[in-house]
């Protein structure tokens, strides 16, 4: 199957290439059709590294790669020195999401603010900034002087949508640094090769990933299983990305180097954009029960939150499956506390999914039997359900 994603060059002022903005692409054509924003830059992220490759998107440039707050607050897959997350202009940049983007900022990623205006919702991140992106075809002459004189040491000014020689010397007076638009080059799309991975075999990687007493080969297995992970692992691994001078050829290998918190990231990201479905209800539910299970375990501090959501995700998997429980977990390798929850309610887990099993069917005896404070059981519920429909969404743009 092909995928497809496109590729625009920003440039500095003598015309050399500074950087590529990756965009979406759902076919070769010149259009985004972008349904939803978490889905668009996960599979752009799954389509640079492992199916295009990103020494043929972007050599030895930099990335710039659109983020919607979700992608922000998620754990980064692309090393800080590759890539500039460009912060869109519609986010709302609450204390949360500021206090984020500084922690990636000191991790080393750089900070661009996409079709920047001094009052629109970005103005609070200019501190924050590395890059700040200005529509040189929205902006009036005026407003465009006006924003330029945002400069200061350590920030670069990208004039977008440049679309003659006349608006590039203008902006280049205005000392802009860097410009990106249709008069310099429009962008192209580029094509790769997918091998679809099943949710299963996805969920089985994260699953051996959170493992305590998974070994290298325990991980490696569970990836050798599956083609699509196994080819898909080694493409992500030998990729200019990493900027390896031997290639790794074997699996074990693979996991050893990188570690199973890096894996985990991306089995999850490969789950998050696989294009298998199940039917939209029982998913619904699965993710609504794992972020009520994942909610209560970080106030209750008796079970691991991200043990707490797998367990709550799993809890409906022989009937997204179609499969009995015992057989799912025959091929899911999870700990005896997760094995424990899921056959018989028991254990820190089991009672966090035990809660919300009743909560959800209103079996309210077995809600107070459970101990937990009415309020909290509220909030979860309700904060659960927003939580699912907001990844429901992402999953169902994936399938169209």
């Amino acid at each position: 199957m092909n995928v497809f994603l496109a590729r625009q060059p920003i440039y500095d002022a003598a015309r050399k290439i500074h950087g590529y903005e990756l965009l979406f692409r759902r076919a070769d054509c010149a259009e985004a059709d972008v349904l939803d924003g978490t889905v668009a830059t996960a599979q752009v992220l799954l389509n640079a590294i492992i199916d295009i490759g990103v020494d043929k998107l972007a050599g030895s440039e930099l990335m710039f790669i659109n983020c919607t707050r979700s992608i922000l607050m998620s754990e980064p897959i692309i090393p800080p020195d590759r890539c500039v997350l460009e912060i869109l202009e519609h986010e709302t940049l609450d204390a949360e999401l500021l206090e984020r983007i500084g922690t990636l900022r000191r991790r080393g990623y750089r900070i661009a603010l996409d079709d920047f205006t001094l009052d629109g919702k970005l103005a609070a991140a200019v501190p924050l900034a590395d890059y700040i992106k200005l529509d040189a075809l929205a902006l009036t002459a005026a407003e465009l002087e006006r924003h330029s004189r945002l400069q200061r040491p350590g920030l670069r000014l990208v004039a977008e949508k440049v679309d003659s020689e006349a608006m590039m010397e203008r902006c280049v007076a205005l000392g802009f640094d860097l410009f990106q638009g249709y008069f310099l080059r429009h962008p192209e799309t580029m094509k790769g090769d997918h091998l679809p991975t099943s949710k299963l075999a996805a969920l089985r990687l994260i699953g051996a990933c959170q493992d305590p007493d998974a070994s290298a080969q325990d991980v490696s297995a569970t990836v050798s299983s599956d083609l699509s992970l196994t080819y898909s692992l080694l493409r992500l691994a030998n990729s200019a990305l990493f900027g390896r001078s031997r290639p790794i050829r074997s699996v074990e290998a693979v996991v050893t180097w990188m570690g199973t918190e890096y894996l985990a990231r991306w089995g999850t990201l490969l789950a998050l954009a696989s294009e298998r479905g199940c039917p939209v209800t029982y998913l619904g539910t699965a993710l609504q029960r794992g972020y009520m299970c994942e909610s209560l375990a970080a106030v209750q501090g008796d079970a691991a939150p991200a043990s707490s959501f797998l367990v709550g995700l799993l809890s409906t998997l022989d009937a997204i499956l179609d499969m009995p429980m015992r057989q799912i977990l025959e091929q899911v390798r999870l700990t005896g506390d997760m094995r424990e929850a899921l056959e018989q309610h028991g254990g820190g887990l089991g009672r966090l999914l035990a809660c919300t099993l009743a909560y959800e069917s209103g079996d309210t005896k077995t809600v107070d039997q459970c101990g937990i404070d009415s309020g909290l059981l509220y909030d979860a519920y309700w904060q659960s359900i927003d939580q699912a429909e907001s990844t429901l969404r992402e999953l169902v743009a994936l399938r169209a």
